[in-house]
């Protein structure tokens, strides 16, 4: 059995558990870690966040395919304008202004 891991916004759990059942009846199985973790992920200590980080990285790694849904969650309503956090300075060399988004089509 195929499996896919999802990548999305807490905001949008219903959409990511019909999405799950979707794919589930295609025969993939479909990861999102920590779905479950509670509805206020900004109340959450350091060390519960790394945790859920690491599960969902893991996830992902096991996964043959990452589906991203609802990209505006994440980036917001310009998904090509790059998006930096206030600790990326810590390790990125370079801030580009824009990204870019690939879609992939295929089988392996």
């Amino acid at each position: 059995m195929k499996t896919i891991c999802l990548s999305s916004s807490l905001r949008f759990k219903g959409a990511i558990r019909e999405t799950m059942r979707r794919f589930g009846e295609m025969g993939i199985t479909a990861l999102f870690p920590n779905l479950d973790c509670g509805p206020d992920k900004d109340k959450l200590d350091m060390e519960t966040m790394r945790r859920l980080c690491q599960d969902h990285f893991q996830a992902i790694d096991h996964s043959e395919t990452l589906y991203v849904d609802v990209i505006k969650g994440f980036a917001g309503d310009d998904a090509e304008l790059a998006k930096y956090y206030p600790e990326d300075k810590d390790f990125l060399l370079e801030f580009e202004p824009a990204v870019v988004h690939y879609e992939i089509v295929g089988q392996s």
